[in-house]
């Protein structure tokens, strides 16, 4: 069968024979049965329940054929999920493993769904096993009114490779993903052609005006994201049948194919935007008109005169100035229409579980993930379903659980887990609760503070929406009593109304992605609604701002709607000429409308009048709130000002001299606290006049908290606060971070991250025993920077459940590694339910149960590293920790290596050197041996004749080096990179210029080095290493050696011990436990992490077996050694004492086990020191040692052998270092 003969089959309603024509054309070695088999069904809703047939696939799977005619009054879309689970209890069931399914019920179009449930792997079996995990469901909308282009290109793929096809073939032309991403790939194409072409043109361009051209050409390319979801909008629309009504018929019976009809209606196509759409946009869909009449001068046919909604809610308002002056090349909106008419827009959101390959409103977050300025710059990933549903259920049980104070493990909990988690409300209404967990979901304030696309308020609606159905099927009186709806029909549109009215709140910085969030809301009302409903207004629900900031250049909002601050008592002008007080004091109170009141009413008004009045009557109000509150800020900077004036001239007048009085009134501290009291109120009227102009405009760069959100505030804050706040790197962020840094957040760190302040900030907003919900990066868990987060979140909140996502990507568009966090507002109870999630983990299976199964308890926490492992590495770490004492805490130096700034200009090699020396011997002072971090390896480094030119700051014995006076030859060369008109200064492979003048790391002169308090450690000998590395990598200097940064350097007194400790697998493991992974295979080995690992203090004769091996590995891994065997390397031969070194370190923590395996070596270790033989002597006396442990009676080799096996440490250990 040809594709376009497959798509106009599919483009047909339903027809048995038709059906299995396509079947056996599509899928392999079908088998249709001659007379089908019916199953007895006792489910209203199905008239008739048959199977036509089976599919045998190469991969030796089955999948069942069905049809299923419905009842006419069916809602299919509504009864999907139950319709499903009726045809998932035949899966796995006499050699079933999936399931084709037809639903049916006489309309021009019909459903066809793939169904299958997940292998997993099974640990205990070593097999892969079918478990019962859910069925995953996969539809196509085909029919007469369905854009069928994407399945008929699937299955005519299917087609041509069939004799090949198995179950991942089924899936790959089912997949939502891989049509997810064609499409946006797609629509990002059409973006760019459109505001492109507005820059293009210069009086389209100048429309949008802004102070430079970044900030116009932002301004046009949000307008065309606006232009483009609104036409996406209507096609979700058009598909309900709303769009082009004849006129005098009910809603439902409009234009499926409205926008592309309205397109090819319209005579004068080169003003389709400016005329047509303006029209349709501005005076239509958001005017009221008598009759819901559209009508459109130019528009030819059945839709001028049509029906079309008043939709209010706020998408249409604004921009038809602009739009009336812009306008697009006739193929431009061809091109477009023709786009979205390949796709099937489908208005419920998909749920983890049911996937409708279509365009659905999950997708306008993708959109918002694909188009927001820069979003990745910003920190900002679209949260995958899975993982928004995990949170969000998670978060309700908490919530509920606190409410009606179930106890942890008790029964209330349980019914609370599988009324949320599994929709089963039987235990629920046993239990009694079905009326106060209806009222305490119907009363639940939840928050995102960067809620992007609507993810997670979306996740939250379609959960509570889903639950109160639930309860409602149980006791629909007690339900409707307190959602007020109706107890004798379930009224799905009321619910999730009230859902958004009364308990979804949302911030984000970003104007655009509050337009997307607001219209995903919309879309969540459209769908259950049969007739057309004016749109509840946002404005005040998903609101634009920095959700950090309550304060505006260091003028606190806070208080802002604070009633009893507008108490205000005022001091009479007047002064008592003999008291000289003022005569009398004024109580004034400030009336300022109920701004709460006005935002309910503004939420459901429809009228556009109405809503212009009672916006206005809201930014009156808001500004009236800035300007009190202002007013009051200036008269304390007043107040201030006139008391410091007043200390003055008192200070001045008890002195006697002219110079002493200028002193006090010019230099003195009251007198510079003055200066900037003064200053300050002198800017007061610029910042009040700037901040009434912002405080109304979508671009705020604060957000009034307990003023628009007051009735949430007035009850003590939110109860959840849930999101996937942004990360960036607060140094990035230039003048912002001093911003936020003014503000006082406890875990602020310049090096640290934003997503840092949004944890604190959701928890200063929530109320007490309140549940925080974030998916965030898990760099805070490790790093320095994360310390004051840890040490927050143990002594302001109650951590829950933690779960560390390791080497598992969730954001396919970030390398990040996540983790989700759940926490209350309360008193640590000092039990952390943790797990960490491996690669064995797949995004689509539930999370729920991989944490009851693989996590741990922790109760120890502080600032200190947050480690969470599996329970076997659990008892190894902590084995490890217990007998070693962290490096911080021995009496050791460890630092960093050198920077200069400038490493041409420092770095020479052997030949500059001598030139050097030769033209001043006095330069031979400065040069010393350098060593870089790829430089360092284990147990050995290489000196390659390279060297620094040290012009040191001072030390603490030592003053500045005088490069000029006393080194000529040095000066004259470091003058060849001093500014950018010396002689060797080019720009670099950036194209930046680098200068000694203008370098970053320099002393007090720029020829000198940086400060650095531990020169005299270079000078010693040291240990050596490199920072970022997949192993371990210490070698030990003697040499006085100077290693450049990022490398470290380590003195004491017992180095070659602490060298063969560090370089083991023992430690290898252990940091890698405590460290942050660089996302590409290696580990960071800095500072931060290797003190903290836990190393045995030994005695002086415990350490001799230690610093004899030291000695061995040294002069084997010495490139410069002398081979010792023609058949093996020197490093072939270092292997094998580098086992038993490892077996040595081993014996430090499993003391005992290793006894008791008989396995422990350090008792039979008698090797002979060789540190003050000759190169040649060491040879040889390592060569007698290593052929004596070859021998296979040697009890070390032997012991080595069967370690592994005996020892379960060693073998996860050595298994992980492999």
């Amino acid at each position: 069968m040809e594709k376009k003969d497959l798509q106009k089959l599919l483009n047909q309603p339903y027809n048995q024979e038709n059906w299995k024509e396509i079947v056996k054309d599509v899928f392999p070695n079908v088998q249709i049965f001659s007379t089908p088999k019916v199953f007895p069904i006792n489910n209203p809703k199905i008239e008739k329940f048959s199977q036509l047939g089976n599919v045998r696939l190469t991969d030796g799977k089955n999948l069942a054929l069905f049809e299923l005619i419905l009842n006419d009054s069916v809602n299919l879309s509504r009864n999907r999920v139950e319709l499903n689970n009726e045809i998932s209890k035949y899966i796995d069931q006499e050699g079933i493993h999936g399931v084709l399914s037809v639903f049916e019920q006489g309309t021009d179009d019909y459903r066809f769904t793939f169904s299958a449930r997940s292998t997993e792997f099974d640990e205990e079996e070593n097999d892969f096993v079918q478990k019962k995990t859910d069925t995953k469901r996969y539809t196509y909308l085909l029919g007469k009114n369905e854009s069928c282009k994407t399945p008929a290109d699937r299955f005519y793929k299917l087609s041509e490779n069939k004799e090949d096809v198995d179950i991942k073939d089924i899936q790959h032309a089912f997949s939502v993903e891989q049509l997810s991403k064609e499409f946006f790939d797609k629509y990002k194409k059409q973006f760019d052609k459109f505001w492109k072409f507005i820059v293009s043109k210069e009086e389209y361009k100048n429309v949008f005006h802004a102070n430079d051209q970044e900030k116009q050409e932002l301004k046009i390319r949000n307008f065309t994201k606006k232009l483009l979801g609104r036409i996406v909008f209507l096609h979700f629309l058009q598909k309900k049948g709303w769009m082009g009504c004849p006129d005098k018929n009910s809603w439902g019976s409009g234009d499926k194919q409205f926008m592309q009809n309205l397109y090819k209606g319209y005579s004068n196509k080169e003003q389709f935007h400016s005329n047509c759409l303006a029209e349709l946009f501005y005076n239509t869909l958001n005017a009221k008109r008598e009759n819901n009449l559209f009508t459109c001068e130019g528009l030819e046919g059945a839709l001028n005169n049509s029906k079309v909604p008043y939709l209010n809610g706020g998408l249409f308002d604004s921009d038809k100035a602009e739009s009336k002056k812009i306008d697009f090349p006739e193929q431009y909106f061809e091109d477009l229409f023709d786009f979205f008419g390949q796709y099937n827009f489908t208005i419920d959101e998909n749920d983890p579980n049911d996937h409708e390959v279509g365009i659905d409103p999950e997708m306008l977050g993708h959109i918002f993930e694909n188009l927001l300025e820069d979003n990745k710059d910003k920190g900002a990933f679209y949260t995958p379903k899975v993982i928004v549903q995990y949170m969000c259920q998670e978060s309700l049980i908490e919530y509920l659980a606190t409410k009606l104070n179930a106890e942890v493990s008790g029964e209330v909990k349980q019914a609370i887990e599988d009324l949320i988690r599994n929709r089963l409300a039987e235990d629920i209404s046993d239990l009694d609760l079905v009326e106060p967990i209806a009222k305490a979901l119907y009363d639940v304030k939840i928050c995102d503070p960067a809620i992007g696309s609507g993810a997670f308020p979306m996740g939250i609606l379609n959960v509570i929406y889903q639950v109160i159905e639930e309860l409602y099927w149980i006791q629909p009186d007690s339900v409707a009593r307190v959602w007020n709806i109706s107890d004798t029909e379930w009224q799905p549109h009321l619910v999730k109304k009230n859902i958004i009215q009364h308990s979804i709140y949302g911030v984000d910085i970003e104007s655009g992605a509050v337009d997307i969030a607001r219209l995903r809301f919309w879309l969540a009302l459209v769908v259950d609604e049969v007739e057309p409903l004016p749109l509840p207004n946002l404005d005040y629900k998903i609101m634009q701002g920095n959700s950090l900031l309550e304060s505006f250049e260091g003028i606190d909002l806070s208080q802002i709607s604070d009633a009893s601050a507008y108490e205000a008592v005022y001091e009479s002008e007047q002064i008592d000429m003999f008291s000289g007080e003022a005569k009398k004091k004024v109580s004034m109170s400030l009336n300022f409308e109920d701004v709460k009141s006005l935002m309910d009413e503004y939420f459901n008004a429809n009228d556009p009048d109405t809503k212009k009045d009672l916006h206005k009557r809201i930014d009156d109000q808001v500004l009236n709130h800035i300007h009190f509150t202002l007013s009051q800020h200036k008269k304390e900077l007043k107040k201030k000002s006139n008391k410091l004036e007043k200390k003055i001239r008192l200070d001045e007048a008890v002195l006697s001299t002219w110079e002493q009085k200028e002193k006090i009134r010019k230099y003195s501290r009251g007198a510079k606290e003055l200066v900037k009291l003064n200053t300050e109120l002198a800017e007061h009227d610029e910042k009040e006049h700037k901040l009434a102009q912002l405080s109304n405009s979508n671009e705020r760069p604060f957000f009034l908290w307990h003023l628009f959100f007051q009735e949430v505030f007035d009850k003590g804050g939110f109860d959840i606060v849930i999101g996937n706040p942004p990360y960036v790197q607060l140094q990035k962020m230039k003048k912002e971070t001093d911003t936020l840094q003014s503000v006082g957040f406890k875990t602020f760190a310049r090096t640290g991250d934003l997503y840092c302040l949004f944890y604190e900030q959701g928890i200063n907003i929530l109320k007490q025993k309140g549940v925080l919900s974030y998916i965030t990066s898990n760099t805070w868990m490790r790093t320095r920077f994360g310390e004051s987060i840890r040490e927050y979140f143990v002594i302001y909140s109650n951590p829950i459940s933690l779960l560390n996502f390791e080497d598992t990507q969730i954001f396919p568009s970030a390398t990040v590694e996540v983790n989700i966090l759940l926490t209350k507002k309360e008193p640590w109870n000092e039990k952390l339910n943790a797990v960490a999630i491996k690669s064995d983990f797949k995004i689509s299976t539930p999370i729920q149960p991989y944490l009851e199964k693989n996590k741990i308890e922790l109760s120890e926490l502080s600032k200190e590293s947050w480690i969470i492992l599996s329970s076997g590495d659990f008892k190894i770490k902590n084995k490890i920790s217990k007998n070693g004492i962290q490096l911080k805490e021995w009496d050791i130096e460890m630092n960093r290596g050198f920077l200069t700034g400038l490493n041409d200009a420092f770095f020479i090699d052997e030949e500059k050197r001598r030139e050097l020396i030769n033209e001043d011997s006095n330069s031979e002072i400065l040069i010393k041996p350098l060593v870089r971090g790829r430089e360092i390896h284990k147990y050995s480094y290489e000196f390659n004749n390279k060297y620094v030119i040290f012009t040191h700051n001072g030390t603490r014995l030592e003053p500045r080096i005088e490069v000029e006076r006393d080194h000529p030859a040095i000066y004259s060369h470091l003058l060849k990179w001093k500014d950018k008109n010396s002689e060797l200064v080019k720009p670099n492979n950036k194209g930046v210029v680098q200068t000694l003048i203008d370098r970053a790391d320099q002393g007090s002169h720029w020829s000198n080095l940086r400060n650095c308090a531990y020169i005299d450690s270079f000078e010693s000998e040291k240990l050596i290493w490199l920072s970022i590395s997949d192993k371990p990598a210490f070698s030990l200097d003697t040499k006085r050696a100077y290693v450049t940064a990022p490398a470290y350097i380590m003195t004491s007194k017992c180095n070659k011990f602490l060298m063969v400790v560090l370089n083991s697998k023992a430690m290898e493991w252990y940091l890698d436990k405590v460290s942050s992974s660089t996302g590409v295979g290696t580990n960071q080995w800095s500072k931060i992490f290797v003190e903290q690992l836990p190393i045995p203090q030994l005695d002086e004769n415990e350490t001799i077996p230690f610093n004899i091996i030291a000695d061995y590995l040294i002069f084997l891994n010495n490139p410069k050694s002398k081979g010792l065997l023609i058949s093996e390397s020197n490093r072939e031969i270092a292997s094998l004492f580098d086992k038993i070194a490892n077996m040595m370190v081993f014996e430090l923590y499993f003391y005992n086990e290793m006894k008791e395996q008989k396995v422990d070596v350090l008792e039979l270790i008698n090797f002979k020191d060789i540190s003050l033989k000759k190169d040649e002597d060491k040879g040889l006396m390592i060569l007698n040692i290593y052929n004596d442990l070859m021998s296979k009676n040697n009890e070390i080799r032997n012991r080595i052998l069967v370690s592994e096996s005996r020892c379960e440490f060693i073998r996860v250990i050595n298994n992980f270092s492999n």
